[in-house]
C-alpha cells in the first residue's frame, strides 16, 4: 500500500462555528503524537513479519487547516500503518470490555499512553477529533473518533497493563525470594569443609553435602555443636537437622543438629575391614561365602 491523505477533523468547543479555531502548540501535541504513533505501529507490524521496515512511515501534513463545520488538517502517510491506528483506535474506543492487557494489531503500551494524553489535551477545549479515511480502491471511508469516551477507554485499558505487569513484577519477586523451611533435615555426603572464621572459636564452619539427588547443600556449622572428630568424616555420610533456605544453584541449611551415620553407612570401609578381619583369622574362602554363612548362622 502506498501513500493515504486524510483528515485530522477537530470539533466542539472553539473549533466550531465561523470563528472556529484550534491551539495551535495542542495541535502541534496531536500531530506530533500520532506521527510517533505511526512509526512505533511500523516498528512493531516489522517484527511480525508484516509490515516491511524501509517503507516510509512518517506522517505529512499535506497542507494549511482548513474551515467548515469544524477545524480540519489534511495528512498524508502511509496506508496500512495509518489505517492500523485508525482501526486500533476504533477498537478500543468500541470496545465493551477494556479490563485486560490485549491490544489492537500493532498497537503497544506506548502508544495508547500517548494516545491519552493528546486526546487529552484536545478535549481540554473542544470535544475531541477525528482521523476521517477516505474511501480508496473498494474501501470505505472510515473513521476513528479521539473523545472523552475514548480517553476513558484507554485510560481503562492503561490501568488494566499497569495491572498485569504488577503481578507480572510480583510473580518474579515471590519466584526470586528464596523459600525457607524450619526444622528441615537432609542426609548426605560431606565433601567440603572449610573454617572462613579459623580465629573465632565461636565462629561457624562451612560444610558441603551432597544429598545425591542433584543437589548440593552449603551447611553452616556452629563450632560449639560441630562433632570434635569432623575432619575425619570426609566422604562419609551425616544428617544435618536445621533451618533449610532453597535457593536456585545451593540449598543452605544453619545446622541445629549433626549426626555423622559412619558406623552404619560405609559400606567401602565395612568390606575392607570384613576382608582384614578374614586374612588375620587365615581364611581362604571367598568374602562372600564367609558373609553367606554368618547370615545363615544369624
Amino acid at each position: 500500500m502506498g501513500s493515504l491523505k486524510f483528515e485530522l477533523i477537530v470539533f466542539g468547543g472553539r473549533a466550531d462555528g465561523p470563528d472556529a479555531k484550534v491551539s495551535a502548540a495542542k495541535l502541534a501535541e496531536v500531530l506530533s503524537g500520532i506521527d510517533r504513533d505511526v512509526q512505533d505501529i511500523g516498528r512493531n507490524l516489522a517484527g511480525t513479519g508484516a509490515f516491511g521496515e524501509s517503507a516510509d512511515s512518517r506522517v505529512f501534513v499535506d497542507g494549511p487547516p482548513t474551515k467548515g463545520q469544524s477545524v480540519a488538517m489534511p495528512l498524508s502517510g502511509n496506508e496500512e500503518l495509518v489505517r492500523a491506528l485508525v482501526h486500533g483506535a476504533q477498537i478500543l474506543r468500541d470496545s465493551p470490555d477494556t479490563s485486560d492487557e490485549k491490544l489492537p494489531n500493532g498497537w503497544s503500551p506506548p502508544i495508547v499512553r500517548r494516545a491519552s494524553d493528546y486526546s487529552g489535551k484536545i478535549l481540554e477545549d473542544h470535544g475531541g477529533f477525528r482521523l476521517a479515511l477516505p474511501a480508496v480502491n473498494g474501501t470505505p471511508e472510515t473513521s476513528a473518533v479521539f473523545d472523552a469516551r475514548f480517553k476513558a477507554a484507554a485510560d481503562l485499558k492503561i490501568a488494566a497493563i499497569d495491572r498485569a505487569e504488577q503481578l507480572r513484577r510480583s510473580e518474579r519477586r515471590s519466584a526470586a525470594v528464596d523459600r525457607k523451611i524450619y526444622g528441615y533435615s537432609i542426609q548426605g555426603v560431606l565433601f567440603e569443609l572449610s573454617d572462613p572464621n579459623y580465629e573465632d572459636p565461636d565462629g561457624k564452619l562451612t560444610v558441603e553435602i551432597d544429598t545425591r539427588d542433584g543437589h548440593v547443600w552449603v551447611c553452616h556449622l556452629d563450632k560449639a555443636i560441630a562433632p570434635v572428630n569432623l575432619q575425619d568424616l570426609w566422604r562419609t555420610e551425616v544428617l544435618v537437622y536445621g533451618d533449610a533456605t532453597f535457593k536456585p544453584k545451593k540449598n543452605l541449611i544453619d545446622a541445629k543438629q549433626f549426626r555423622s551415620l559412619r558406623p552404619m553407612s560405609d559400606p567401602v570401609g565395612a568390606m575392607e575391614r570384613l576382608v582384614t578381619l578374614c586374612a588375620d583369622m587365615g581364611r581362604d574362602e571367598p568374602v562372600q561365602n564367609f558373609m553367606d554363612r554368618v547370615r545363615e548362622r544369624n
